[in-house]
């Protein structure tokens, strides 16, 4: 690099000199001192000492764009990770270096398909890590993907939560999406069967001590049990825990009301 200034700082002092004598030289020719044969001989020498400074900046830029090649700088603060590159390899187009920021991390993961609607970027969640299992995270939805896994039929949704120097990648996390609440009628879901074959929701209702097969339609399931959006009213009994041997019509008794 010092070299290439230097060559450039020698043609550009040769260059004003030149053009110094050479300007002496037109003046003395329109007053027809100096012939015209010494007028071009200078004339020329401007021309090639100006190409020269020319040549020796393309040569100093195009060294400094060269030595640009051997520098890498980081986007942004963090911790490298991990290094696909040794000193003196030919970097290919994949990443060099691996860096992971360490103010906030990214937690990502799938959201059933009849949830994912509901799910909004700035949404707020609660976050529990394995590694810290007594405490919950704060994050909120930074991206949700444009589709859904057609094989798992679920979406893509990412979270953001600031590591506060612990959170570290890798670490398994599970989140909890707020989606709103409301009441309705549920049912544990050792209550909930489905019928063979035709894969529709059914439940046993207790009628004058007797079990009823009944079909009934059901929502989310959550902490255990499952929304009953149909089919059944809020004040009949329902057996809570299904038994291989009851049939549609068993007689059984009622332990508590």
């Amino acid at each position: 690099m010092a070299q290439a200034e230097a060559a450039l700082g020698k043609a550009g002092t040769y260059a004003a000199t030149v053009r110094s004598d050479f300007k002496r030289i037109e003046s003395l020719y329109q007053e027809n001192v100096v012939s015209r044969q010494q007028f071009e001989r200078m004339e020329g020498e401007s021309k090639v000492a100006a190409r020269q400074v020319e040549e020796a900046r393309a040569a100093l830029n195009q060294l400094k764009i060269t030595l640009g090649y051997h520098t890498l700088e980081a986007p942004v603060d963090g911790v490298v990770m991990a290094r696909s590159v040794d000193p003196g390899d030919t970097a290919s187009q994949s990443p060099a270096f691996v860096i992971s920021k360490q103010d906030n991390v990214t937690v990502s993961g799938g959201v059933p398909e009849r949830r994912y609607p509901r799910v909004k970027v700035g949404q707020s969640v609660e976050v529990i890590l394995d590694a810290f299992p007594e405490e919950v995270f704060e994050g909120v939805v930074s991206r949700i993907a444009p589709s859904l896994d057609p094989a798992t039929r679920t979406g893509k949704v990412e979270v953001s939560l600031p590591s506060q120097g612990r959170i570290m990648p890798g670490m398994f996390a599970r989140v909890t999406l707020l989606l709103g609440e409301r009441e309705s009628l549920a049912l544990p879901m050792e209550a909930v069967g489905r019928m063979a074959g035709a894969g529709e929701s059914v439940c046993y209702v207790v009628s004058s001590d007797t079990a009823l097969l009944r079909k009934i339609s059901t929502g989310f399931e959550q902490n255990g049990f499952v929304e009953i959006t149909g089919g059944l009213e809020a004040d009949e009994n329902v057996v809570a825990d299904r038994s291989d041997k009851l049939r549609d019509g068993t007689r059984v008794k009622v332990a508590d009301r």
